[in-house]
C-alpha cells in the first residue's frame, strides 16, 4: 500500500499572488510557455518547500515525469481545442483558465454531424498550427527538448481528454441531455464522433512527435449529473471505446459520484479511479477491492470554508475508508482557498508519517517576477 499527496496551484491563484498572466503566448508559443512555467514553478517551490505542490494543470500532469526541458505544444484543455475545430473561438482572459465561446454546436443536426465527419484534421485550425510547431521545434532542437503534443502534458505517454458527456455538453449545452431522451440515436452518434475525434487527434499528434500512447485520462466532469443507468447507456460504450484505443483508462469524475461507481466498474481495463466531492471511498473499495489505485480531492466547500480540523477529519475519514489500497490525495489550490487548509492537509499526512516533507522539483535559485 502506498499513500501519496500531490497538489497543483491555479492560474487564478498565481495571478492573485504574483501577478502572473496566462496570455496567448503562454498557450500558443511553446518556448515562451516553458520560460513562464519554470519561473512560476520556482515561485511555488520557494513558497512551499516541504509540500508536493506544483504549478501544474489540475489533475493532468504526472509529477514523476515533469521536468524543465519540456516544450509543450497546444497545452490547453482538450475540449477547447476540438471546440475551436467545431467552430468556436478561444477565450484567453489571462487571470484565470482559458475557455471557448460557448456551445458551438448548439444547432447541430444529423446533416451537420455528417459534415463534421468530413473534417480533415491536418488542414484545419488550430490542428494545422500545432502540427507545424511540432515540425519546427523538432528541426530546431532535435532531442534536446522533449516535445509534448496537444492532449498530452508530460513525456509519460498518458493522453488526457475530456469525457464524451462533458464534451457533448460543452459543445451543445444542456440540449444534449434532452437529445438523450428524445433522440437516442442522434445522441449516440454525436458521442461517437467526439470519441473518434479524440482518438484520431491523439494518434495524429503522437505519430508526428514520435511518442507512444500508454494510457488515457478521461475527464468526465459532467458525468455526475447522470444517473447510473443513463451513464451505462450513453457514457459506458463511448468511454470503453476510448480505453480500447488509448487505454488503460484513468477515470475522472467531478462531483459526488458514489451513484456511478457500479457503472464505472463495468469498464474494462481501468487503471485508476480519480474522483472527489465526498464520493464514498469505502463503496469504491467494496466494488474494486484493494488493487485499484484511488485518488480523491477534498470537496470545495470544506477546502474553501472549512477549518484546519475539518481538513484533518477529511484525511482521517478517507484513510479509514480506503483500508489498505494504493491511495492519493490530489487537490487544486485555487484563488479563495485558505492557505492554512493546504498546510493542514499536507502537515497532517506528514505528522501521520504517511508523507515526507520535501518535493521532487525544488526551486532553482531564488525566484523573482522580473
Amino acid at each position: 500500500m502506498s499513500i501519496r499527496i500531490e497538489g497543483s496551484v491555479s492560474i487564478g491563484w498565481m495571478h492573485h499572488e504574483y501577478g502572473f498572466t496566462a496570455d496567448e503566448a503562454y498557450y500558443f508559443d511553446p518556448e515562451v510557455r516553458r520560460q513562464k512555467i519554470c519561473k512560476m514553478q520556482d515561485l511555488v517551490a520557494h513558497r512551499f518547500p516541504d509540500y508536493e505542490l506544483n504549478f501544474f494543470e489540475s489533475n493532468l500532469i504526472d509529477g514523476n515525469h515533469w521536468h524543465r526541458d519540456m516544450l509543450g505544444i497546444g497545452q490547453i484543455q482538450p475540449n477547447l481545442i476540438t471546440g475551436v475545430v467545431a467552430g468556436s473561438q478561444f477565450v484567453i482572459p489571462g487571470d484565470k483558465d482559458p475557455d471557448i465561446k460557448m456551445t458551438p454546436l448548439r444547432e447541430l443536426d444529423a446533416t451537420g454531424l455528417k459534415q463534421l465527419r468530413k473534417i480533415q484534421w491536418e488542414e484545419i485550425y488550430p490542428i494545422n498550427m500545432f502540427l507545424e510547431q511540432i515540425d519546427q521545434l523538432k528541426a530546431k532542437y532535435g532531442n534536446q527538448h522533449p516535445i509534448i503534443p496537444p492532449f498530452f502534458w508530460d513525456p509519460s505517454g498518458r493522453a488526457t481528454i475530456h469525457g464524451p458527456i462533458t464534451t457533448a455538453q460543452k459543445f451543445m449545452g444542456e440540449r444534449f441531455f434532452l437529445e438523450m431522451i428524445d433522440n437516442e440515436t442522434f445522441a449516440h452518434e454525436f458521442l461517437d464522433w467526439i470519441v473518434d475525434s479524440y482518438i484520431d487527434l491523439c494518434k495524429l499528434f503522437t505519430k508526428r512527435v514520435g511518442m507512444e500512447i500508454n494510457s488515457v485520462h478521461i475527464g468526465e466532469c459532467s458525468g455526475c449529473m447522470l444517473g447510473g443507468d443513463q451513464w451505462e447507456k450513453f457514457a459506458l460504450p463511448a468511454t470503453q471505446k476510448l480505453i480500447d484505443e488509448l487505454g488503460p483508462g484513468r477515470m475522472h469524475s467531478c462531483g459526488q459520484s458514489t451513484h456511478l461507481l457500479e457503472a464505472f466498474s463495468k469498464l474494462d481495463n481501468m487503471c485508476c479511479l480519480n474522483t472527489g466531492t465526498r464520493t464514498s471511498v469505502a463503496h469504491a473499495r467494496r466494488i474494486y477491492g484493494g488493487d485499484m489505485p484511488i485518488e480523491v480531492a477534498p470537496d470545495a466547500k470544506t477546502f474553501c470554508f472549512g477549518t484546519s480540523d475539518d481538513m484533518k477529519t477529511f484525511v482521517d475519514e478517507s484513510l479509514d475508508e480506503n483500508a489498505d489500497g494504493d491511495f492519493m490525495f490530489i487537490y487544486h489550490f485555487d484563488q479563495g482557498y485558505p492557505e492554512k487548509n493546504v498546510c493542514a492537509l499536507n502537515d497532517h499526512l506528514i505528522d501521520l508519517g504517511l508523507a515526507k516533507p520535501g518535493r521532487r522539483h525544488p526551486a532553482s535559485g531564488t525566484p523573482t517576477m522580473d
